[in-house]
């Protein structure tokens, strides 16, 4: 195969990717879904990351890598081209695939087991189209406490740091044995600790007025007696969350206590109405 061949080659099989790009956009935007990769700077964020250590050149699986640095908006989450900006670069490694000719490793970062690149997305994108499984990579790895086990798209990860926050709350909760077999259930992070941090404000609350030391323990049952049930009662009895059948009234709970001086000048003006605050309510969901 000559010169000229080898780059129609390339430019064919860049059209073929940027199809299935397309497709698979399409087909997922049917079923309610996203194509979109994960950002490396949203995931850092999300799991909160412990440390960074550089651990050299290492073969890493291609099916493992799951998001992107700064290119996340160039390749869909199977890293098909979305863009034709990156139809030349794209079909230059392509023809050095059919030369055989060797390639500099890549760059990522390991966000505990999920692989994110720093420098070389198009080197895997071209590489994952041809059925190559594993590519060498300049690896930095950043710990964290979060099992984000074959977390693939945001959605997963947003689950897998809910179930951390979930498990970190109840633990919290583990010497007050009222509470121990109670659901908090909530759909968005930070959730549980927005709660900690409530459950922190009514203790000192308490011991302002009353002048008196009480402990975690003891704030978190009156807590949850005092406050929690008699607003998650108003929530279930508003029926708003019938509006609402994919959230919780831990989530609106929540919610509550966020915008609670928002929440009270409506109910100053008399608009607490279910549809109103379900407005406001899906519109943070949303944002």
């Amino acid at each position: 195969m000559d010169e000229s061949e080898q780059l129609a080659q390339a430019e064919a099989d860049f059209f073929k990717a940027r199809r299935k790009a397309v497709l698979s956009s399409i087909f997922a935007g049917l079923r309610g879904q996203s194509t979109d990769m994960l950002s490396f700077e949203e995931a850092r964020k999300l799991l909160r990351p412990t440390n960074e250590a550089y651990e050299g050149v290492k073969t890493v699986e291609i099916a493992k890598i799951v998001g992107s640095e700064g290119r996340y908006r160039d390749f869909d989450r199977n890293f098909l081209p979305r863009r034709k900006n990156t139809r030349r670069r794209w079909q230059n490694i392509s023809v050095a695939h059919q030369l055989q000719i060797d390639l500099p490793a890549i760059k990522v970062y390991d966000l505990g087991g999920l692989y994110f690149i720093r420098d070389g997305n198009h080197r895997v994108s071209v590489a994952r189209q041809r059925g190559v499984e594993f590519i060498d990579a300049e690896v930095t790895g950043i710990s964290t406490k979060i099992d984000v086990g074959t977390v693939r798209d945001r959605d997963e990860l947003q689950r897998a740091v809910i179930e951390y926050e979930r498990g970190r709350f109840l633990q919290s909760l583990s010497l007050v044995d009222k509470l121990r077999d109670t659901d908090f259930l909530l759909t968005a992070v930070g959730g549980y600790d927005d709660l900690v941090l409530h459950i922190g404000s009514h203790k000192k609350l308490v011991e302002s007025r009353t002048q008196t030391q009480i402990s975690y323990e003891e704030a978190t049952r009156w807590w949850y007696e005092l406050i929690y049930l008699p607003i998650t009662k108003l929530i279930r009895d508003s029926g708003v969350l019938a509006i609402l059948p994919n959230r919780t009234e831990a989530d609106f709970y929540v919610w509550l206590i966020r915008h609670w001086d928002e929440v009270s000048s409506m109910v100053a003006a008399d608009l607490p109405r279910p549809r109103r605050l379900q407005r406001r309510f899906s519109a943070s969901f949303a944002g």
